[in-house]
């Protein structure tokens, strides 16, 4: 599983930079209006991570699968870019992307040290 979260994260940071872009010139949305996008998937992404910090601090949540769901379905999610030719579409992908994004950065570091610290201890 961690492999298949890794080739998702590979564009991870590119609907930051493209979303916006593509609401405006394929779309013919106003700048302003394009930017709510990004506004939607950072509000998103905070309640995420508060959510989510909630979760993984719970003894029976694993962090590593919650980090590696998130990153699988950010990935999915942006697959799907390229089919949306609505302006609401891309509100509401920036809402799910802003979501799953938020809940893998969330996740990082804990499972990061879970995952070494299972392995050292696993080498020792």
């Amino acid at each position: 599983m961690e492999g298949v979260a890794c080739l998702c994260t590979e564009g991870l940071y590119t609907p930051f930079v493209f979303v916006t872009q593509k609401a405006i010139k394929q779309l013919g949305v106003a700048p302003v209006e394009a930017s709510y996008i990004l506004s939607v998937l950072g509000a998103c992404s905070t309640v995420s991570r508060v959510i989510t910090g909630r979760l993984a601090d719970h003894p029976r949540i694993d962090c590593i699968i919650l980090h590696n769901g998130a990153a699988i379905l950010a990935g999915v999610a942006t697959c799907f870019v390229a089919v949306l030719n609505n302006y609401y579409l891309l509100l509401a992908f920036g809402a799910v992307f802003g979501t799953f994004t938020g809940s893998y950065y969330t996740t990082r570091q804990p499972s990061t040290h879970t995952h070494t610290h299972t392995h050292i201890r696993s080498i020792l």
